[in-house]
């Protein structure tokens, strides 16, 4: 009877101290382990093995070239994981006992500010605070304080809210000289015009005219996308937006008065999404917002790969894929070809004055202004552009290509038209009239509108001022669904 009960003292204390280990974080492990000259990779493998810690990350992304010599006794892993990405351009998180690697997107720059309410400067505390289209934000403090890390270099833009107050979106540009400054950013009390609209309720559908749901089912459809990525996307909250027909059924404005909430499980990233307004006139849709990204926690090293390669996929032939190109002057090497276009705004067509890649000099040039990262970009024409490296996916091509009534295939999205892309071994019979041209694989191809000959363009790719372009074709069919932070490009 005794023998029995230390043996249940014994296996409860084993239990017991069993717990303590497991409760006890991963990081703050103790690890016994020596590196003799070994590069970062086999570092990792090398703590896989004796600190029996699962890590995932894009090999990749892990340099190569230095060789370790280190020795740690009775140390933290977390300690040893810093020692070891010191240099490396490397961050790390603990994720369910497992150890996520990723690369680090910006150095240390730091943006120090304070928001206030503008007529007696009283602070606002938990105001949002976020670099536009980027993972980088923060709430303010109780006394209306923020400090933003890892801040881009050059300029971009701070968007700042508050719950009664009207939203700020406040230009900053990283001077070195100024970076121990505080910027102070004043909201004002927010005033609500009042608008003779179409105010549709998505919480009562059986108090909404059928035709008013079929617009807002559109509106989501158009919004999110129609790829691949859209069916694994959804808005959160649907009940928050309001729409208006404009001149007939096919034309219409959305707004929403809150962020609108959008989980995209095929790129990783939960996007709290400011629209200001979503119009589709006479086939040329626009989106005017500002977005705020938040990387998903991938459930496996599978997903995460995964997610690599959708982001990958998403900025291959995408406008700031095609922006960036076009400031680093690589568009032939990275596969797009310029065309120039004329747009009928009668009949809401546009066709191709130009077929097999219009020369650069002559329909653009590029000024960098200075102490920015901001080019004026003019040009003489509307433009097409291809991105030869990439097809379009076949439903799309279903659904947008046609046969003109002058028997010459065109390429259509809804209304707005051009004459179709073939690949480099590809033609077209001169006899049309039975040909099928959803059979093709056609190269992604979009036309850029703009409402001025002269625009901003920023490093990394994006138009200054979204009102002065409006978009057609492939660039259309991903949607929010596709969209990616601003400084992707920088940090693969």
């Amino acid at each position: 009877m005794l023998r029995k009960y230390f043996v249940s003292i014994l296996t409860f204390w084993c239990l017991h101290s069993y717990a303590q280990v497991e409760e006890q974080p991963v990081l703050d492990r103790k690890i016994s382990i020596t590196f003799s000259k070994v590069s970062l990779p086999a570092a990792i493998r090398q703590l896989n093995k004796q600190a029996k810690v699962l890590f995932s990350y894009n090999s990749n992304i892990i340099p190569k070239g230095d060789k370790i010599i280190s020795s740690y006794r009775n140390e933290s892993l977390r300690q040893i994981l810093d020692d070891l990405f010191l240099g490396a351009n490397l961050y790390y998180k603990e994720l369910n006992g497992n150890i996520l690697i990723n690369k680090r997107a910006f150095n240390d720059r730091v943006l120090r500010g304070r928001v206030v309410e503008n007529e007696e400067g009283s602070p606002l505390p938990f105001a949002s605070v976020f670099i536009d289209n980027s993972t980088l934000g923060v709430p303010t403090e109780v006394d209306g304080t923020f400090v933003i890390n890892h801040i881009p270099d050059g300029t971009f833009d701070l968007v700042v809210s508050y719950v009664g107050y009207e939203p700020l979106m406040v230009p900053y540009t990283y001077d070195p000289e100024k970076a121990d400054e505080e910027i102070v950013i004043e909201l004002a009390v927010a005033t609500k015009e009042l608008e003779s609209v179409i105010v549709v309720n998505y919480e009562k559908p059986k108090k909404r005219e059928r035709r008013d749901r079929k617009l807002l089912q559109r509106f989501v459809t158009e919004f999110l996308g129609q790829g691949d990525n859209s069916k694994k996307c959804r808005i959160v909250n649907p009940q928050d937006f309001q729409v208006v027909e404009l001149s007939s059924p096919n034309s219409y404005k959305v707004t929403a008065d809150k962020p609108v909430y959008i989980e995209n499980e095929a790129l990783g990233y939960r996007v709290t999404f400011y629209l200001d307004e979503f119009t589709f006139l006479n086939g040329a849709q626009s989106t005017k917002g500002r977005a705020q990204f938040e990387e998903m926690e991938p459930k496996s090293r599978k997903q995460n790969r995964q997610w690599d390669n959708a982001r990958e996929k998403a900025y291959r032939g995408s406008l700031p894929h095609f922006l960036n190109s076009l400031i680093e002057d690589k568009l032939d090497e990275q596969g797009f070809q310029i065309n120039t276009v004329q747009f009928d705004s009668v009949t809401s067509e546009y066709f191709s004055t130009t077929h097999y890649g219009a020369n650069l000099e002559e329909v653009f040039s590029l000024e960098k202004i200075e102490r920015t990262n901001k080019y004026l970009l003019r040009t003489n024409s509307d433009i097409e552009v291809t991105y030869k490296n990439e097809y379009e996916d076949s439903d799309y091509v279903k659904r947008f290509r046609s046969k003109s009534k002058h028997l010459t295939y065109k390429y259509t999205d809804r209304k707005s038209i051009s004459r179709v892309k073939l690949g480099d071994n590809q033609s077209l019979n001169s006899d049309l009239n039975n040909f099928e041209i959803s059979s093709l694989q056609l190269f992604q191809t979009s036309v850029i509108l703009f409402n001025k000959r002269e625009t901003i363009i920023t490093y990394p790719g994006n138009f200054n001022d979204e009102n002065e372009v409006k978009y057609l074709g492939w660039w259309n069919w991903g949607g929010v669904s596709e969209i990616l932070p601003f400084y992707y490009n920088l940090s693969r």
